[in-house]
């Protein structure tokens, strides 16, 4: 019996710390890409005349950290060189991610934006 009531507590103890421990931020490599926030983001769209993406993500999701090692590629940094970079917690700023749950609102969601910072086409799980 006491076997039982220590691995309930051990468990117990587990769930509420595990439950707590805040994620560290992800590494999408900040040093060379420049990664603007949602504003800044759309105001450079806006005057620089150029195109974006803006990846929503949450430091939670294990899909989110693996994602986030496509942007340490130097083919894929060379090749968004002339891209406005905004990236969004959906944790941090819930209202920006509600902007774009237009398919749900999963993480990562990924979206190509024009000038004027309107969505292009979505990369979503179906590829679409």
């Amino acid at each position: 019996m006491k076997v039982i009531a220590w691995m309930l507590y051990t468990s117990l103890t587990l769930l509420v710390f595990g439950c707590v421990v805040d994620n560290p931020p992800l590494d999408w490599n900040d040093e060379v890409l420049n990664w603007s926030s949602y504003e800044i983001g759309v105001r450079e769209l806006k005057t620089s005349g150029q195109n974006g993406i803006i990846i929503l993500y949450s430091d939670w999701c294990p899909t989110c950290t693996e994602y986030s090692t496509l942007f340490k590629d130097s083919e894929v940094v060379q090749a968004l060189d002339a891209l406005v970079l905004i990236r969004v917690n959906i944790e941090l700023e819930p209202e920006i991610a509600e902007i774009f749950s237009l398919d749900g609102e999963y993480v990562p969601r990924t979206f190509a934006l024009d000038s004027s910072g309107r969505i292009i086409k979505s990369l979503n799980s179906q590829g679409t």
